[in-house]
């Protein structure tokens, strides 16, 4: 009976934890390099203030948003979804209809599955969307029809670029690249020479790299052996994310840590160098920053 009450209570909650997650602020900071294009929901804001809503019939609705601080809050429509990939990317509204230049390289728009040709402008932080093969048209606004947005050719946006805006800054729900997670160690304790490290990452396949002191990162390839003294700083990296946060192991702990050589002294930080001079180097596993190896 006690476990069908606590059943019952636990589904009186499911509406109101529903609920909860649907009220939450959505902020789509903006997107500010090519690399941060990825799959995604997106807030495409043309140069004129709007952006596309939803595709109706030949037509694509305009919205107008306000960014503020480089970001937008809780939009009340022109949300898409960009599934990005190495041949274009889909633009999706939030109908789920994807929209296709009109074809035969006319004005228009249509709903087909269509990969759009993605350019970043760097001198201003803004992505046009191209048609392409034969289509030589971009998605713009035009402003005599209420800025509404259809495919237009380039040489209509080149006689009167004023009336047809296609540049756009994109704003994605969450931010760009999502970070590779911490390096974990297995070190515990006091670290001695002849102990060793391991690290490991939970982002699937990330690379861990590590540096001893204040040397030139290299791939971690395994658990290293403490030979002498030193800093060891590991980090993971992974192609389309932002790469994680630096850990050192020093002293027998592992910590996060912006500076390793730093400690405070009578109020002030001030650097302590540390030594390490062998570490593998025996095993010939590390090379000498002399250019030797073995330590001959």
């Amino acid at each position: 009976m006690s476990v069908l009450l606590s059943l019952m209570m636990l589904l009186s909650l499911l509406p109101t934890a529903v609920l909860a997650d649907e009220s939450a602020t959505k902020t789509y900071p903006k997107v500010t390099s090519a690399d941060e294009l990825v799959t995604g929901e997106y807030v495409m804001v043309a140069n004129n203030g709007y952006a596309p809503g939803v595709l109706d019939d030949s037509w694509v609705t305009a919205v107008a948003v306000t960014a503020a601080n480089d970001q937008v809050i809780d939009p009340t429509g022109g949300v898409w979804t960009l599934t990005v990939g190495k041949n274009g990317t889909i633009l999706s509204d939030a109908n789920g209809k994807a929209i296709a230049p009109k074809g035969g390289n006319n004005n228009g728009i249509k709903s087909d599955s269509y990969r759009w040709a993605v350019d970043f402008d760097a001198t201003d932080g803004t992505f046009t969307f191209a048609g392409q093969g034969d289509d030589t048209v971009k998605l713009a606004s035009n402003a005599s029809s209420k800025n509404k947005f259809r495919a237009y050719k380039n040489e209509t946006i080149t006689k009167s670029p004023g009336g047809y805006p296609c540049h756009f800054t994109l704003y994605k729900l969450g931010g760009g690249l999502e970070q590779v997670a911490a390096p974990t160690g297995t070190a515990s304790g006091d670290v001695k020479v002849g102990d060793t490290v391991a690290f490991a990452c939970k982002t699937a396949d990330a690379t861990l790299r590590y540096k001893v002191d204040d040397g030139a990162y290299q791939d971690y390839t395994g658990p290293v052996t403490i030979t002498s003294s030193c800093t060891i700083t590991v980090k993971a990296v992974k192609d389309g994310m932002t790469d994680s946060q630096e850990v050192v192991s020093s002293g027998g702990q592992v910590r996060q840590d912006r500076c390793p050589h730093r400690r405070r002294q009578g109020g002030h930080f001030q650097r302590r160098q540390r030594l390490c001079r062998q570490l593998h180097r025996d095993e010939q596993l590390l090379p000498d920053p002399r250019g030797r190896h073995g330590g001959k």
